[in-house]
């Protein structure tokens, strides 16, 4: 997915859903440097905002890297669906301000947060 970096935009925040019915962590990088994961404890959604520190502006690829894609005819009983999964992205969003000016949880370098 290309994002634009536009100036005064320090934080990207991204919310995501995983079917996944246990632990699954996904790493979320920026033109091939990791900003930080992704963490489902189990299915659900999970919503992470990471600092742009020191990125260029202008356009970008955002990826999303799972550590395996799953079936769930494989991991759900009763399941007939034989897709391979990965995660869905609802929201991504390129946010402005400053660590100390947001009522959100921040991650740094490859630190988890979720919701």
């Amino acid at each position: 997915m290309t994002v634009v970096v536009n100036a005064g935009e320090s934080f990207l925040t991204v919310n995501a859903l995983s079917g996944f019915p246990g632990r699954y962590v996904v790493d979320v990088a920026l033109d091939g440097t990791v900003l930080g994961q992704l963490d489902f404890p189990t299915a659900g959604e999970a919503s992470a905002t990471f600092a742009l520190r020191g990125h260029a502006l202008g356009r970008a690829r955002l990826s999303f890297r799972v550590p395996w894609l799953w079936q769930p005819v494989i991991q759900i009983p009763g399941s007939s669906d034989s897709r391979f999964l990965g995660v869905a992205v609802s929201l991504v969003r390129l946010l402005p301000g400053r660590a100390d000016s947001r009522n959100q949880q921040i991650v740094g370098d490859k630190n988890t947060s979720t919701s």
